[in-house]
């Protein structure tokens, strides 16, 4: 509570902070931790109100026992687990690009990746959701630039660069598993 509570409130004084060499382990388990509580919460908030989809990564077509949406859910983990090194990597070489070859390091991006999830808790929200989505990534841009010591332009610039370049990618996949479907 007290990480999220700093995360959101702080963010500045949180990741000037932050260790920058210390094990992947903490900001991992923070990072689960909150991606597995938004997505209950929008799991039992689907199942019981039937006001949005019970995650990130699917759009239900039809209602579907309690059973499944808990193989939805323990899908979209899955997903969170090996979405968080991939976007932490991604985002490595875009800082290591645009901000300098000297930078904190990769576990550094990592923290600065992770613990902006906090924003996530609120995500499911129906209506105002979206704010928190965009206030995580308000989250990660200070993270980069308070860990990586640059200005907020190349923060978000390090951050753009990797969505930028592999949107073309996603929406192959994306065309690809909807053609797949039928």
């Amino acid at each position: 509570m007290d990480t999220t509570a700093r995360v959101l409130s702080r963010p500045k004084e949180f990741f000037s902070h932050v260790p920058l060499r210390d094990n992947y382990l903490n900001p991992l388990a923070y990072y689960l931790i909150c991606a597995t509580l938004s997505l209950v919460a929008g799991l039992l908030l689907y199942q019981s109100a039937g006001l949005l989809p019970g995650g990130r990564y699917f759009e239900p077509t039809e209602t579907r026992q309690v059973g499944g949406r808990l193989l939805d859910l323990l899908w979209e983990l899955g997903i969170e687990m090996l979405l968080l090194p991939v976007v932490a990597v991604l985002t490595h070489v875009a800082v290591r690009i645009i901000v300098n070859r000297e930078s904190a390091g990769l576990p550094a991006t990592f923290r600065a990746v992770a613990y902006p999830e906090a924003a996530f808790l609120f995500s499911w929200l129906p209506y105002v959701g979206w704010v928190f989505d965009l206030y995580a990534f308000y989250l990660a841009a200070v993270g980069i630039r308070e860990i990586h010591r640059t200005t907020i332009w190349k923060s978000v610039a390090a951050l753009l660069l990797p969505l930028v370049v592999l949107a073309p990618v996603a929406c192959v996949i994306f065309a690809a598993v909807e053609l797949s479907r039928g």
